[in-house]
C-alpha cells in the first residue's frame, strides 16, 4: 500500500506560499484579485471533466487546493490551454498526475505539461507498451524527472490511496503487475474518489470483463448508496464497457461521457445511453465544453 499524502502536504504548502505571494505583490492593483486568489483557496473540491476531443482528461482540485490531473487527451495544446483556464497563468506546479494507460487518447496531451509543468508524483499502469506514444511518454517523463520537473514515477497498484483533508482517491486496479499480453485499455488504472457522502467512479478504458470484477471488491459494499454517485462512462461510452451489473451495483445519480462530439468512434454507443435512459440515469457530455462536479452541493453542470 502506497499512501501519498506526503507528496500532496510538501506541494501545497509551496503552493501557498507561492499564491500569498502573488496576493501581496498584486495587492496595489485592487482588492478584487486579491480577494478572488483568497476564496480560491477555500472553495469546495471541483472535478473538471475537460473538453480536449476524443480522449480523457480529468482535472481535480481538492478544496485545500491540491490538484490531481487524470490523463491528458490527445492534443498538448489544448490541455495546456484548458489547464491554463482552470489552474491560472502563475500556477505551474500540479501535485499528481495518474496516466491510466499509454494510449494516445490518454497520454499524448501529457507530454508537453511533463515539460511545463513542475509534478510531484506520477503515477502510471506499468504497462510495457511499444507503441509510438508510449515511447515518447516515456521519454517525456524520464526527462522531466533528470531535469528535475518530476518527483516520483511509481506503478499504480490497488491499495494506492491519495489523502487530501476528507478528500480520498483510492486506486481500485490493477490489483497485479501487468505485462505486454494484457491490452493496454484491460490495464487501465481505476480510481475511486470519494469526499464526504459523494462518490466518483473512473474506469479509464476498461472493459466490461473488468467492471465485472470490480462489483465483488469490498470498496463497492462500503458506498453510501444515498450519496451522490458519478460515473464517468467507460471507454468514452464505447459498447466495450459499462456492464449493466456495474450500473446496477453503484448505482449513478449522473453519467459523464468523455469523447468528441461528433465521435468517428459512435461514442458513446447507443446500447450504453439505452443503458442509462432505461435506468433513468442522465449524463453530461464533453464535447462542447467542461463539465464540472462539485462533490459538498453534489451537483453537475456543463461549463458555459
Amino acid at each position: 500500500m502506497l499512501d501519498i499524502s506526503s507528496y500532496i502536504q510538501n506541494a501545497q504548502k509551496y503552493k501557498h506560499r507561492v499564491i500569498l505571494l502573488l496576493s501581496v505583490v498584486c495587492f496595489c492593483g485592487g482588492l478584487y484579485f486579491s480577494f478572488k486568489i483568497y476564496t480560491s483557496l477555500t472553495q469546495e473540491t471541483a472535478i473538471n471533466f475537460l473538453n480536449v476531443g476524443q480522449g480523457d482528461a480529468i482535472l481535480i482540485t481538492t478544496k485545500d487546493r491540491n490538484d490531481i490531473l487524470i490523463d491528458g487527451g490527445p492534443q498538448g495544446d489544448i490541455l495546456l490551454q484548458k489547464l491554463t483556464e482552470h489552474l491560472g497563468r502563475f500556477d505551474r506546479s500540479i501535485d499528481i498526475v495518474i496516466a491510466t494507460h499509454p494510449d494516445l487518447d490518454h497520454v499524448q496531451g501529457l507530454i508537453p505539461v511533463l515539460d511545463k509543468y513542475s509534478i510531484g508524483t506520477l503515477l502510471i499502469s506499468g504497462h510495457p507498451s511499444t507503441s509510438t506514444v508510449a515511447q515518447r511518454f516515456t521519454r517525456a517523463y524520464e526527462t522531466a524527472y533528470n531535469e528535475g520537473r518530476l518527483g516520483t514515477t511509481t506503478i499504480a497498484e490497488r491499495g494506492d490511496i491519495i489523502r487530501s483533508g476528507e478528500f480520498t482517491l483510492s486506486i481500485l486496479f490493477p490489483d497485479r503487475r501487468v505485462n505486454q499480453e494484457w491490452d493496454t485499455n484491460t490495464a487501465s488504472v481505476i480510481a475511486m474518489i470519494n469526499e464526504g457522502s459523494s462518490t466518483v467512479l473512473l474506469t479509464g478504458d476498461a472493459p466490461k470483463m473488468i467492471e465485472r470484477y470490480l462489483i465483488t471488491l469490498q470498496d463497492f459494499l462500503h458506498i453510501t448508496k444515498e450519496g451522490f454517485q458519478i460515473l464517468k462512462l467507460g471507454h468514452h461510452g464505447s459498447k466495450t464497457s459499462t456492464d449493466i451489473k456495474l450500473i446496477e451495483s453503484f448505482k449513478p445519480d449522473i453519467a459523464i461521457v468523455s469523447a468528441r462530439k461528433p465521435s468517428k468512434y459512435g461514442h458513446p454507443h447507443k446500447d450504453v445511453m439505452d443503458i442509462l435512459k432505461n435506468k433513468t440515469i442522465p449524463s453530461l457530455h464533453t464535447g462542447d465544453v467542461d463539465v464540472v462536479c462539485y462533490l459538498f452541493a453534489q451537483t453537475c453542470s456543463n461549463l458555459d
